[in-house]
């Protein structure tokens, strides 16, 4: 019987970090949803609600799965004896493409602000379907360049400002925090740019706006993407879900690279300097 029993335990245990695995992904929902998983948390973001100023909202649960249902508690109790379950949803399907969940229960907690903000699980929905990123991709994009910038902040983050074009050359330049520090010129490899293309071509980028939130504390980003004689940019501290995989990639990139320096140079934000107001 003991046997028994260690085996059901060992089963379901299996189950739901399965379950867990394939759940870790970026997820686009119906309408203007994104859904992000990781280890710890499952973040909603509506790229809708929000205003002009700030027109993304995001709302973080704790979270884990129990066989085929996923559970979701207020983000800010860590306790396992305090937390306080949100949200049940059975997973009908889940695999490297699909999301499918199925909402069993919905506790209304009005005294948690960032909850009260949210009304995607809310609604009278009841079946949410979403698709992985790599779905989104497209290959209509035809890249022209890409301007970088990221600021330091209260804490180990690396000043650098870049600018790659379509024909692999990149200008970087590094300061406080970088590695390489100073004015420097190289050229991508062909597997850097193909991943740069690959991660452009799965972000979304026509209906993909100006997240335009800052915090003191964290980095400044801007991002100027030129492609089919137009532009998207970004101006925040914090990215959309759906430039996550793009802000590591290219956070990273200059640690891939080998440079050799070069004459000072500008690398000028226009879109951004435009869109606030400059000329």
């Amino acid at each position: 019987m003991k046997y028994i029993l260690s085996m059901l335990f060992l089963f379901f245990w299996k189950t739901s970090f399965s379950q867990q695995g394939l759940l870790q992904n970026v997820w686009i929902g119906q309408g203007t949803y994104y859904l992000s998983v990781d280890s710890q948390y499952v973040i909603l973001e509506d790229r809708k609600d929000g205003d002009k100023l700030h027109p993304y909202k995001s709302v973080y649960y704790f979270y884990e799965t129990v066989k085929d249902t996923l559970v979701l508690y207020r983000d800010d109790i860590k306790e396992s004896s305090s937390k306080i379950i949100l949200f049940k949803f059975l997973i009908k399907k889940s695999n490297s493409k699909e999301l499918s969940l199925e909402k069993l229960f919905v506790k209304l907690d009005r005294s948690h602000f960032s909850h009260f903000n949210n009304i995607y699980w809310e609604d009278s929905l009841k079946f949410f379907n979403f698709k992985s990123q790599p779905n989104l991709y497209t290959d209509t994009i035809k890249f022209e360049k890409i301007k970088f910038s990221a600021s330091k902040c209260y804490g180990f983050c690396p000043d650098m400002k870049f600018e790659i074009y379509n024909d692999k050359s990149i200008k970087f330049w590094g300061g406080n925090g970088s590695l390489k520090t100073g004015y420097f010129k190289g050229r991508l490899s062909d597997s850097l740019y193909n991943e740069l293309i690959f991660l452009l071509k799965i972000s979304d980028l026509d209906r993909t706006a100006n997240a335009n939130k800052f915090n003191v504390d964290a980095p400044y980003y801007a991002i100027e993407v030129h492609y089919n004689s137009k532009c998207n940019f970004m101006h925040t501290s914090f990215l959309p879900l759906i430039y996550k995989k793009l802000e590591k990639f290219l956070l990273g990139l200059y640690k891939k690279m080998e440079f050799e320096s070069t004459e000072k140079f500008e690398i000028e934000f226009a879109q951004i300097l435009k869109s606030n107001g400059f000329k």
